[in-house]
């Protein structure tokens, strides 16, 4: 297809989990508690993301692990979840997400 496709891949699937983890955090919490929100959806991406290229490299014979997919995997979180939080105050979705 292109290059990097696969990194493109990690971004997307990663930045909709961000909107959709996002929409429930934001029913489930006061509307100025996001940036808590922030740093535990990026700390807890980038521990996941790891240990899913870890494991694949180390479990299966047919992949390997690439540190740039836990980069992509990051910035996809940070970028939906930033996307998220936008969308909410300027369209105001505060709790009716």
């Amino acid at each position: 297809m292109f290059p990097f496709q696969d990194k493109v891949a990690h971004f997307v699937a990663y930045a909709g989990l961000a909107v959709l983890w996002g929409a429930y955090w934001l029913r489930r919490s006061t509307p100025s508690f996001w940036k808590p929100y922030l740093l535990v959806l990026l700390i807890s991406s980038f521990i996941y993301g790891t240990i899913i290229e870890f494991l694949q490299a180390q479990i299966t014979q047919s992949r390997s692990a690439d540190p740039y997919d836990v980069v992509a995997n990051t910035v996809g979180m940070f970028i939906g979840a930033t996307a998220i939080f936008y969308l909410r105050s300027k369209v105001g979705l505060n709790n009716k997400v």
